[in-house]
């Protein structure tokens, strides 16, 4: 237990720190949807994750305009690639003409 003279504000400067700092509330403006995408033109079912799947370009943007609808604030996007550019290093990550940022 701390022996605190005044209460710490550090994460409190400014609204966007504040909001992670409330007290605990469910609400989808406080979700980040995950999104898993490839290159294919029909979507594709993840078998390890029932009920998931890979999504088309079209398919993600029905999908994102969906969420931003019901009041998610944030999506992130996993992109499904070739072994060929799979690395330790992840340098497929930095390909300015990837799929994430032509997604």
């Amino acid at each position: 237990m701390l022996d605190l003279v005044h209460r710490p504000r550090r994460n409190r400067k400014n609204e966007v720190f504040r909001g992670f700092a409330r007290e605990t509330s469910l609400s989808a403006d406080r979700f980040i949807l995950p999104l898993f995408i490839h290159e294919l033109a029909t979507d594709h079912s993840i078998a390890s994750m029932p009920g998931c799947s890979r999504l088309s370009p079209e398919s993600l943007l029905r999908e994102a305009e969906g969420a931003i609808k019901d009041g998610v604030k944030a999506i992130v996007l996993f992109p499904a690639l070739p072994e060929s550019q799979k690395s330790s290093k992840g340098e497929a990550a930095y390909d300015s003409k990837g799929l994430v940022p032509r997604s």
